[in-house]
C-alpha cells in the first residue's frame, strides 16, 4: 500500500493533488497539512501533530495528538507511522517550499526510509525530490532538469545513461554542486552508483 502524507509547506493547485491520489492510498496528515486534504475533498485515514499548524477545531476521527516539546517533526511522526506499519511507498505532499530547515530536515526523513526499506518522496506541483542507492531508472515524465548531488558523503561509481551530460564511473564529493540540470535525451535513462547515497532532484522548467 502507498502511503501519502500531507505536510503543512505551501501548496496552491489542489486540482493537481487530487489527481496524484488513488482511493487505495492510506493518507495521513501531519498536523497543517489537514487543511489541504479538506481542500482537495479527501478524507484522511489519520491525523497527528500538536497542531501549532493547524488553528481551526478537529473534529476528525483517527486524530493522535502530541505535546509541542517532543524529539520528532509533525513530518517525522507521520513517516515513522508509516513505516512501522509497514508502508513501502511514501508519497509527500506539503513538504517542499516552506521553513528552509523544515525542507531539509523532510530531505533527511527520504533517507530515514530508504534505510528501513522503503522508497519514499517529496512532490510538489514543479518538483520531485528524493534520494536513492544502487541505481534508478527514470522515464520520460513532465520534469525537464534532473540534478543530483551527493547526500551524506562520497558517491563513487556513478554512471549515467540517457542523459545528455553522461558519466561513466564518476565520483562526487560532498561541497561540489557538479550534477546539477542535467536533461533526457531518451525515453529512459538510468543512473548508477557503486557506494553512497545520491540525492535527485527533478524540477520543470518554469522560467
Amino acid at each position: 500500500m502507498r502511503c501519502v502524507i500531507f505536510g503543512a509547506a505551501p501548496i496552491t493547485d489542489y486540482g493537481y493533488y487530487r489527481d496524484k491520489i488513488s482511493d487505495k492510498d492510506f493518507v495521513i496528515c501531519a498536523d497543517g497539512g489537514l487543511k489541504y486534504a479538506e481542500a482537495i475533498g479527501r478524507n484522511p485515514d489519520l491525523i497527528l501533530g500538536d497542531f501549532d499548524s493547524y488553528r481551526e477545531k478537529v473534529s476528525h476521527q483517527g486524530v493522535v495528538f502530541y505535546p509541542s516539546e517532543k524529539d520528532d517533526t509533525d513530518m517525522g511522526l507521520a513517516v515513522k507511522y508509516a513505516l512501522t506499519h509497514g508502508m513501502k511507498e511514501l508519497c509527500i505532499f506539503g513538504g517542499l517550499n516552506g521553513r528552509l530547515d523544515h525542507t531539509i530536515a523532510n530531505i533527511h526523513l527520504l533517507k530515514y526510509a530508504l534505510d528501513c526499506g522503503a522508497r519514499a518522496y517529496l512532490m510538489d506541483e514543479n518538483m520531485f525530490v528524493t534520494v536513492f542507492e544502487g541505481e534508478y531508472t527514470i522515464r520520460r515524465n513532465e520534469y525537464k532538469y534532473i540534478s543530483a548531488l551527493p547526500f551524506g558523503g562520497s558517491v563513487t561509481g556513478i554512471t549515467y545513461e540517457g542523459l545528455k551530460y553522461p558519466l561513466k564511473n564518476a565520483v562526487f564529493e560532498t561541497g561540489d554542486p557538479y550534477g546539477v540540470s542535467n536533461e533526457m535525451i531518451l525515453d529512459t535513462a538510468k543512473m548508477t552508483i557503486q557506494s553512497g547515497t545520491m540525492l535527485l532532484i527533478m524540477t520543470k522548467d518554469i522560467g
